[in-house]
């Protein structure tokens, strides 16, 4: 049961963090189109910034989480790689 909470803290981890990427990488495609507005361009701006911080957030919690993880991992084959 433990390794099963850990495991789900670690792959929200990782959903936050593809989410925020695919959201920043985003905002940012939208805002290079030559129809979207500035005030509009601005504001995709500022929401690639949030979502690169969360990125960032992300990865710190998945470095500071593994690590306590990969015991209950390296006993079992398939998640240890």
């Amino acid at each position: 049961a433990e390794l099963a909470l850990r495991l789900a803290d670690i792959t929200r981890c990782l959903g936050e963090h593809q989410d925020a990427a695919i959201a920043a990488a985003a905002a940012i495609e939208l805002a290079r189109q030559p129809q979207c507005p500035a005030p509009a361009a601005l504001g995709l701006g500022l929401l690639h910034g949030v979502q690169r911080e969360a990125v960032l957030a992300a990865r710190t919690i998945f470095v500071d989480t593994w690590p306590e993880l990969r015991p209950f991992a390296a006993t079992h084959e398939r998640i240890a790689r």
